[in-house]
């Protein structure tokens, strides 16, 4: 009798030393995953519609923090900070590096193509235009006009006055060179994406962007 008693407390210890050993791992697991969210990533949902084919709304995005340093890439896709945008843009938003500090941007929207330094942009799998359709997006970024305290003069509408416009109407050509310390930002939805082609929009400081996109969780697909 003793030593079925022994055996059973034997095996009951186990069974709590097991759960132990669980609880214990999941512990430093979920202080591993507090940890990586609060220094090196973050998690972000896509919200709108531009950046599909790749992206889509709803779906969530794994994002590196920019620690200590970040050089952005051409290509990368980031989520940038919204404050800098005004009103219009009061959360972060997704878009993919077409151009760095002291690239030239040159877009055709009759022939829905992108250089960069006189180069073809080899388009992502997912980037897609409207095939067939009037544009429906009107370039406007340009010179924005500040008044004497250096603040941006708005319209009525809530959109800032630009001058000297980049677009050319005539030859339905952009050309623009990013200035160092920016990227210039597209969405992959290329005639539906508010992105660097518009004056509210524009050159994106590097402070701006919160990180780079390294993963979508579901589907799950590294970038």
């Amino acid at each position: 009798m003793e030593e079925n008693y022994t055996e059973e407390k034997f095996k009951s210890s186990g069974v709590f030393k097991g759960l132990f050993d669980i609880i214990e791992s999941l512990s430093y697991a979920i202080i591993v995953v507090i940890l990586l969210f609060t220094f090196f990533a973050k998690l972000t949902v896509v919200d709108g519609s531009s950046m599909e084919n790749t992206l889509y709304e709803k779906q969530y995005l794994v994002v590196i923090n920019p620690f200590f340093t970040y050089t952005p890439n051409q290509n990368d896709i980031v989520v940038i900070h919204g404050d800098f945008l005004g009103d219009r843009y009061d959360h972060p938003i997704v878009k993919r590096i077409i151009a760095t500090g002291g690239q030239t941007v040159e877009i055709n929207f009759s022939t829905k193509t992108v250089y960069v330094d006189d180069v073809l942009f080899e388009e992502p799998e997912g980037v897609k235009w409207s095939e067939g359709q009037a544009m429906r997006l009107y370039p406007t970024i340009g010179d924005i006009l500040k008044d004497e305290n250096g603040n941006v003069v708005y319209d009525d509408f809530g959109y800032p006055v630009v001058t000297n416009k980049y677009y050319d109407e005539s030859t339905k050509i952009l050309k623009v060179t990013v200035p160092e310390g920016h990227v210039f930002v597209m969405g992959d939805n290329r005639d539906a994406s508010a992105d660097s082609r518009i004056a509210e929009i524009g050159f994106v400081p590097h402070n701006y962007i919160l990180g780079k996109v390294a993963f979508r969780i579901a589907p799950f697909t590294f970038f």
